[in-house]
C-alpha cells in the first residue's frame, strides 16, 4: 500500500492530497497458497483524471488489478489492463 502511494506521489505530487485509498484489507493465506487477494477503493477527487499505471509488491511475483461491479444482480470481477 505504501509503495502504491509513493508511486502516485512520484507521478503527480500536486494531486496526491486528492487521491484517497479507502478500506484497504487482505485476508491471511495458508503458507502454500499460490494466489492471494487484497482489496481497496481508490478515489480521485481532483479536477483532472489520474491513471494508475502499475502496481507491485515485495510479497508477490505478480500483481493484477481488478474492478468489481454488479451485473444483473451478480457481483462480477474483471481484470483491468
Amino acid at each position: 500500500m505504501k509503495r502504491l502511494l509513493a508511486a502516485i506521489a512520484l507521478f503527480s505530487p500536486a494531486a496526491i492530497a486528492q487521491v484517497e485509498i479507502e478500506n484497504a484489507w487482505a485476508r491471511a493465506t495458508p503458507p502454500a497458497a499460490r494466489v492471494a487477494g487484497g482489496y481497496l477503493v481508490i478515489r480521485n477527487a481532483g479536477p483532472a483524471p489520474d491513471r494508475l499505471i502499475g502496481a507491485s509488491s515485495p510479497a508477490a511475483a505478480r500483481v493484477e488489478m481488478h474492478v468489481m461491479g454488479m451485473e444483473n444482480g451478480v457481483m462480477k470481477m474483471r481484470q483491468v489492463e
